[in-house]
């Protein structure tokens, strides 16, 4: 650079993450999926997705030229059962319904634009188009969908424990705090929150978070295992060690006090099983690790505009060592 050249002029994106109003700070209760999504507080989902990659993040949440993903059926079915333990009857009856079994298949585009449909066409035009009228604003779900998230309701609701540790709490409760420090603000949702705490937490206030699991006593090939480990791989597969250590983190900046994080775990498949899981010192405190490095990554990103991607050189790759132990076994 030339001595007469102008200095370069950093971009820090840190006010596209920052929440400013004081009513949107702290713990707010109410708030709709669509505010708690739609504010620009750090969330853990865009944690994630730096911590995957930060030039994805840069293209979902700084660019937007990455497009967001479509919902799958386990996400569906995942979102159905939090809002039916979370906030009852009413409001899973608000939000979801089921696609009766006997509903002609919905016509694709061609059909629709065809200049001569058959008459069937016709019928399942109509039939769609008032059905889709009729539920303007819920998410479509398949008739077992809902059988399985009403299966996993009542058996949550069979579980003394976890009758316990929704008795009294609050649900869907949004943290945000301000983070001076790195610049942004992070928020979180938990599910369940009781600030007196239960006898399953020795009066300690906790806050609980629904997951399911396609099965708690079965791996992903139908063999049996014991619950603990098949909760020992979702952990590692989903990162819930760092969720645990996020929530804990935000919730303990807004009460400056320590709650416990509780996860209902919940087997979407026959019994549906249901387990309370709490992770340990040493996997809560990894966590804090990997989410204190994330967030500052994060917040360097944001105030200088460089992202980080895949070095641009050969990189030499070997076989894993559970390749190499196999044949000494």
């Amino acid at each position: 650079m030339s001595a007469n050249a102008a200095p370069v002029e950093l971009i820090d994106l840190l006010h596209k993450f920052t929440v400013t109003d004081p009513d949107k700070l702290g713990c707010v209760m109410n708030e709709t999926d669509e505010a708690y999504h739609g504010s620009p507080a750090i969330n853990r989902s865009k944690a994630e997705a730096f911590r995957a990659s930060p030039m994805e993040f840069h293209g979902l949440y700084v660019s937007g030229v990455i497009p967001r993903r479509e919902e799958t059926d386990a996400f569906r079915v995942g979102k159905a059962v939090h809002c039916l333990v979370n906030e009852g009857e009413a409001a899973f009856a608000a939000r979801f319904v089921a696609v009766p079994v006997d509903a002609p298949k919905r016509p694709t585009v061609r059909q629709i634009n065809a200049k001569k449909p058959s008459p069937e066409t016709v019928e399942a035009i109509k039939w769609w188009s008032d059905f889709d009228a009729s539920t303007v604003g819920k998410t479509l779900c398949e008739a077992e969908e809902i059988a399985t998230t009403r299966a996993v309701y009542e058996a949550v609701m069979r579980h003394p424990g976890a009758r316990q540790l929704m008795q009294g709490a609050q649900g869907e409760v949004t943290w945000r705090h301000h983070a001076e420090a790195l610049g942004f603000t992070v928020q979180c949702k938990t599910d369940l929150v009781n600030d007196r705490g239960c006898d399953l937490t020795n009066g300690m206030p906790f806050f609980a978070d629904v997951k399911t699991v396609p099965s708690l006593t079965r791996n992903h090939f139908g063999v049996p295992r014991n619950f603990l480990k098949v909760w020992e791989k979702s952990m590692i597969d989903f990162g819930y060690h760092r969720q645990d250590a996020y929530y804990s983190a935000i919730v303990d900046m807004v009460m400056s006090a320590p709650w416990r994080c509780i996860f209902i775990a919940c087997g979407k498949n026959a019994p549906n099983d249901i387990a309370l899981i709490e992770i340990d010192a040493e996997a809560r405190a990894k966590g804090m690790i990997e989410v204190s490095e994330t967030w500052q990554a994060l917040s360097d990103a944001l105030r200088n505009d460089k992202w980080p991607t895949i070095p641009p050189v050969i990189h030499r790759v070997g076989l894993p060592k559970w390749y190499a132990e196999r044949d000494a076994d």
